[in-house]
Order: C-alpha cells, then sequence, then structure tokens
C-alpha cells in the first residue's frame, strides 16, 4: 500500500476513504484499517529503507555525475532539485533523484553550493562527482566556481576539472530559439490568445469544430497551448494552428468577440518559422533524452543547427534571415566555449572519431579558433586518460591506434568529408 501511494501519488487520507476499506476487506476478510498517520509512517520507512539501499549501491561507484535545477513555484517559493547519474555493476545507465527541498532565500550560488555539498555528505559521495550539468545562468556559473574551488581544495577535482561544468544543452538551445521567437511575438501572442478563448469555451470549441468540418479540415490534431518557457511547446502550438487557419477565418465572422485573427501575412511567417525551426524541434527531443546515452550524438546535431543558421541568415527572405541573425548571434555567444564532454563523447564514437572534430570545428569556429580547439581538446583526452590509467594496476598499457577509415555511409556532407581522408 506504501508502494502504491508512493508511485500513484495518492493522499495518506485514501486508506480511510470507506469504499477503499470495503474493497480491501472483500478481498481479504482478516484487513484491518489503518489510519493516515500510520499510512505516512510506512511511506516513510519505505523511503528510508529505498535510501539506504541507493546508498550501498553508490559505495560501489567510482564516479558519478550530477543535474541541478532550481526554480521558484507560482507561490514564491524556491525549490532545488538534485539527481545523481552513475553507471551500476551491469554497466547500466541509472538515475536517481537524491534531493528535493524548498531552498531558503536568498537563493545566490554560494547558498546553491553549499546545499549541494551537504547534501553529497549525506550520501557518501562527496570525492565522487566528475561532472555538474547546470542550467546557463550567471548564479550557476557561482555555483560551479564553488564546488569546483571546495573539491580541488581537498584533491577530489577529476580530470583536472577540464569537464567539471557542464552547460545543459537542452536550456541553451531553449534560450537561442526564444531569442528567435521574439521577432514573431505578435503572432504568437494572437494565436496563444486565440486558443485559451476558444478552450475557455465548449461551445466555441464546439462551434470551432463544426466549421472545421464543413470546411473539410481534419481535427484529429486538435488545439495545443503552449507553456511560454519551453519553445518546443510554442513551436507544436503554431504547427497546430496553422493545420486550421482557414478555420479561424470562417470562425471569426460567426463570432464578434473574437479579436485575435492573424492576418495572412501573420500565417505565412508562421509557416515560415515552423518549417525553420523544425530541424530545432528534432535537436531538442535528442538533447532530452534521459533513459539512454546521447552526448556522443550531440555534437553532430550542433553542428547541423550552425549549418541551418547560416544557410537562413543569407536568405532573401528579409524575415527568416532577420530570425537567423538574431539566433546566430545568440549561437556563437552560447557555444563559443564548446563542452569538452560533448567533443570527447563524440570522439569515442567509433562513427566519428577525431574525423568529426576536423570536420565540425571549423564551421562552428570563426576564423582560426578551430586550430587551438583542437589542440585543446586532444589535451584534455590525454589528461582524462591518464586519470582512468592510473586506477588500474596494470605496470604498462598499451594503446592501439586503427588507421583504418570508418565505413562511409549515407551521403551527407560529412559523409563526403569522410570520404576525402
Amino acid at each position: 500500500m506504501a508502494k502504491m501511494i508512493t508511485v500513484h501519488e495518492y493522499p495518506f487520507s485514501m486508506v480511510e476513504h470507506f469504499w477503499f476499506n470495503v474493497l480491501m476487506k472483500s478481498m481479504n476478510s482478516q484487513y484491518e484499517r489503518i489510519s493516515r498517520n500510520t499510512a505516512k509512517s510506512d511511506y516513510l520507512r519505505l523511503h528510508e529503507i529505498g535510501k539506504e539501499k541507493l546508498k550501498k549501491n553508490l559505495k560501489n561507484v567510482e564516479r558519478v555525475c550530477l543535474t541541478s535545477d532550481t526554480w521558484t513555484s507560482n507561490q514564491t517559493i524556491g525549490y532545488m532539485c538534485l539527481a545523481v547519474h552513475f553507471i551500476d555493476l551491469d554497466w547500466k545507465l541509472q538515475k536517481r533523484i537524491i534531493s528535493f527541498y524548498e531552498l531558503e532565500p536568498p537563493h545566490t550560488g554560494i547558498v546553491i553550493s553549499d546545499a549541494i555539498s551537504e547534501c553529497l555528505l549525506e550520501w557518501g559521495i562527496q570525492d565522487k562527482v566528475s561532472t555538474i550539468t547546470l542550467d546557463n545562468a550567471t548564479t550557476n556559473d557561482v555555483v560551479a566556481r564553488s564546488l569546483k574551488s571546495n573539491f580541488e581544495s581537498r584533491g577530489k577535482l577529476h580530470y583536472k576539472g577540464h569537464i567539471f561544468h557542464i552547460r545543459c544543452c537542452a536550456h541553451i538551445l531553449n534560450l537561442m530559439v526564444q531569442d528567435g521567437l521574439k521577432e514573431i511575438d505578435a503572432i504568437i501572442h494572437n494565436i496563444r490568445e486565440t486558443v485559451k478563448y476558444l478552450k475557455k469555451s465548449p461551445s466555441r470549441l464546439f462551434k470551432f469544430g463544426e466549421v472545421a468540418r464543413q470546411l473539410n479540415v481534419c481535427t484529429k490534431k486538435g488545439l495545443r497551448i503552449d507553456v511560454p518557457t519551453r519553445w518546443n511547446s510554442t513551436y507544436e502550438m503554431l504547427d497546430c494552428a496553422f493545420n486550421f487557419r482557414t478555420v479561424f477565418d470562417q470562425y471569426a465572422i460567426r463570432d464578434a468577440n473574437y479579436k485575435w485573427l492573424p492576418t495572412s501575412e501573420d500565417w505565412e511567417n508562421t509557416k515560415k518559422v515552423a518549417e525553420f525551426l523544425e530541424i530545432f524541434y528534432d535537436v531538442t527531443h535528442l538533447f532530452s533524452g534521459c533513459l539512454y546515452p546521447t552526448t556522443n550524438r550531440f555534437l553532430p546535431e550542433v553542428w547541423k543547427v550552425k549549418e541551418v543558421l547560416n544557410i537562413h541568415s543569407k536568405s532573401s527572405d528579409l524575415f527568416l534571415r532577420s530570425v537567423a541573425t538574431v539566433m546566430g548571434e545568440k549561437f556563437d555567444k552560447y557555444w563559443k566555449d564548446c563542452s569538452m564532454l560533448m567533443a570527447i563523447a563524440a570522439v569515442l564514437d567509433p562513427r566519428y572519431k577525431m574525423v568529426l572534430i576536423n570536420f565540425c570545428f571549423p564551421l562552428i569556429y570563426p576564423d582560426f579558433q578551430h586550430i587551438e580547439k583542437i589542440v585543446q581538446l586532444k589535451q584534455v583526452m590525454v589528461d582524462v586518460f591518464e586519470t582512468y590509467a592510473s586506477c588500474f594496476s596494470e605496470s604498462s598499457i598499451s594503446v592501439a591506434t586503427s588507421s583504418r577509415k570508418p565505413k562511409s555511409r549515407g551521403r551527407s556532407k560529412f559523409t563526403e568529408f569522410k570520404r576525402k581522408k
């Protein structure tokens, strides 16, 4: 019962509900009714058992990675969530939330850093942290510097700190696209208010559906409302709304109170933006995967984004060019310091190796910055290798390098680049 309450987030009071007890009694005549306080005690005991079990598992883990996020609720209460990621003894990727609690104000970088440090001490993994992934915010930069200094002073900063602070790629992509969407703020506002207006009234929604059926427009896709802070939901809202553009026109004739009808030019720009953002939508889905390793695929997707921005920034369409230019500037800002972990993961993928680096870096970094970045990457990989090598007791470790080129597949620009090598 405690597990059921935990998994399905039922209230403790459900164990006192009359018909719940009738059901339990019918299945087991010896069942005795329990109180909400007993259910709460069982729940907390179950939590402690799971916590001790996880602590034992973490003792057998050499390295862990952290992800943390902080936010403020509608009640202006600050919360912090800390998750640990590790590979277990069966070589399976694991993720566990080890901290979720209210964060006392002020929410400064030092306060957050101290909270994370206390949590690590509680779980006994304060010496095993290899990386921490945070949102791209100034406060989080302070958090990373504070934790890095703490680990370094104790001699527990792994890989010489080269890959300690990881900026969340999904968050960076979200910030970049949000800047681009500001170019169509008025259009997004009209469509958002339109969807809200229709969904607030069943009669309006029914009338809208009737108009759609008269125009033979499929209603299976439906209307969606977005979450303004998540650009991919805004993309889905625009994509769905564009499917009903003719329906909106006819509905406006039938409803005098409806006043957010987009113009034909607005719909045209919406179509352009939706097609333009499709590649970003696919990349966001890849970045957001959490049940399987994805980092090795980040770099190929990043350069695809850069390529799309370069193409549209030279477009003859002034509207698309303005959107791509704004996003391109943000791309250069956010990815000027490419995550070394992203590049290392790509190199360790046998399909890519250093060939992908030699192909991508000149496209991502302007002028001759890519040469410096490649040299830096090679040095970091040597440092990371030496850290792992020192963990083994063998007197000599040989490294075999293959001169055989990876098998070419497809007809992408990267494939053509590999063939030339």
